[in-house]
C-alpha cells in the first residue's frame, strides 16, 4: 500500500466557488467533434470546458426566452 491519494475533485482551500448558489452534476453525450470544438474555445478563453458549457447554455437559453417573447408579440 501507498500513501493516501490526495482527492483531486476537493475544492482548493479559500478558493471561491464557480457557482456559489450551489450546482448539480449533469452527464451529457455529445459528438466527438463538438467536445473538440468546445475544448479548443474554452482553452481559446481560459475557460474550464464545464465553465464554457454553461455560458453557452445561458445564452441559448437567452435567445430562446427572446425568441419565444417576440413570437409572443406578433
Amino acid at each position: 500500500m501507498g500513501a493516501p491519494q490526495e482527492n483531486v475533485w476537493a475544492r482548493s482551500p479559500g478558493r471561491p466557488r464557480k457557482w456559489p448558489g450551489g450546482a448539480v452534476h449533469l452527464s451529457i453525450y455529445v459528438p466527438i467533434d463538438l467536445r473538440e470544438e468546445i475544448e479548443r474555445r474554452a482553452m481559446a478563453r481560459n475557460m474550464s470546458v464545464s465553465e464554457y458549457a454553461v455560458n453557452l447554455m445561458l445564452r441559448g437559453l437567452e435567445a430562446e426566452k427572446k425568441a419565444e417573447k417576440d413570437g409572443d408579440a406578433r
